[in-house]
């Protein structure tokens, strides 16, 4: 757990503490049920990349900004950390990080809308009465309808479809790249002759 808290606190995102905690949490589970002892790696290090991996991605989901656009914006907050917390100058940006002026000033706008809570928010994103967001109904529905059809293979074919490499999934799972490259085709196979195929497919494809 105090991995979790470290990682959400030195990604500089003070909202919803809660969820990316939580998001931390699941990527902590992960990496308890993946991790192999036997391959001489610490399970600090491995738990660690699983559980930056998912709260970058709560992160991600959030916002319509690019996910390179997204790290600047914490590599600024970590250099914003290093200070004491204070607001950073463009000019402090530029020299420390080596940006242009126009790149330092686009990420510390975009830093400071999210911290006002201005920033443009995910389409899969709705404002419910009590001013919180949560996942649109159909996304609900997809990744519940997913986790019936794939079981164990849920993670892998959803950070498939995420855009996780396969490389990076069969190194998680300790197998090669052609046999994650099997195991996601017979799990797409699995989600074309459900029952709910033809919904699940069209709703993946609008996220």
């Amino acid at each position: 757990m105090g991995l979790v808290k470290h990682q959400v606190a030195t990604l500089g995102f003070p909202f919803d503490s809660d969820e990316l905690e939580l998001a931390g949490i699941e990527g902590l589970v992960t990496a308890l049920h993946r991790f192999d002892p036997s391959k001489g790696s610490r399970f600090s290090t491995y738990a660690y990349h699983w559980i930056r991996k998912l709260v970058f991605a709560s992160i991600s989901k959030r916002y319509v900004y690019s996910d390179s656009d997204i790290r600047l914006v914490i590599e600024v907050r970590k250099l914003a950390a290093k200070s004491s917390g204070r607001d950073l100058t463009k000019a402090e940006v530029v020299r420390k990080l080596g940006w242009t002026r126009a790149q330092a000033s686009r990420i510390l706008q975009i830093s400071d809308d999210m911290r006002s809570g201005t920033a443009p928010l995910s389409e899969s994103l709705v404002s419910n009465d009590s001013g919180e967001f949560s996942l649109v109904p159909e996304a609900e529905w997809v990744i519940a309808t997913l986790k019936g059809v794939l079981g164990d293979d849920f993670r892998d074919f959803w950070l498939r479809t995420g855009g996780d490499s396969l490389e990076e999934l069969g190194a998680a799972r300790g197998i090669s790249k052609q046999a994650m490259a099997k195991r996601l085709a017979k799990a797409r196979a699995k989600v074309e002759s459900s029952p709910d195929a033809v919904s699940l497919l069209k709703l993946l494809r609008s996220f």
